[in-house]
């Protein structure tokens, strides 16, 4: 588990934000049409993986993980939450069973599609729907949902294309 006092990024969808901010549909688990199920986690980054290199530096990393994977939109932005604050704010929903998992991936570049190392991944677990036991969203997943969109403030979000991250397609080399 992640520690309490140390934080994870968020990429946003433009689709997913509000006035500028994460929509309380961006802190639920997506569903997975390849697996006909909600995804088990939602993605974050670990911004502390990469050392005591400061937050701007940290989301240049994460920005160029990001890159390998997704086209980042000009219009999208990055929250940055406190891993402590995520799982306070499972607790004040009533879901005990949020929190931030580290979750790196190994990567496999000879899968089709190929995958791509990432080993600040992280997730943020603990939804009832993703629990193969439940059928769809539960109220204590919109619950969830509602509390985690109420940490992020604007002071907690970063442009997700800046100027020495411009968007551009997924590459994959090879």
């Amino acid at each position: 588990m992640i520690p309490d006092n140390n934080h994870v990024a968020y990429y946003c969808s433009p689709s997913k934000l509000e006035d500028g901010l994460p929509s309380s549909e961006a802190f639920l688990p997506r569903w997975s049409v390849r697996y006909g199920a909600y995804e088990e986690h939602i993605s974050v980054n670990h911004l502390e993986h990469f050392g005591d290199v400061g937050t701007a530096c940290a989301l240049r990393c994460i920005r160029d993980a990001l890159l390998e994977k997704i086209e980042l939109k000009p219009t999208g932005g990055i929250a940055v939450l406190n891993v402590g604050e995520v799982r306070r704010a499972g607790r004040k929903a009533g879901n005990e069973a949020i929190r931030v998992e580290e979750r790196p991936i190994e990567g496999d570049p000879a899968s089709d599609p190929p995958v791509l190392p990432d080993p600040s991944h992280a997730g943020i677990v603990g939804f009832e729907c993703a629990s193969r036991r439940v059928r769809g969203r539960t109220q204590l997943d919109l619950r969830t949902a509602l509390v985690l969109q109420s940490l992020v403030k604007m002071d907690d979000m970063h442009r997700a294309v800046t100027a020495d991250v411009e968007p551009q397609p997924v590459r994959v080399d090879g």
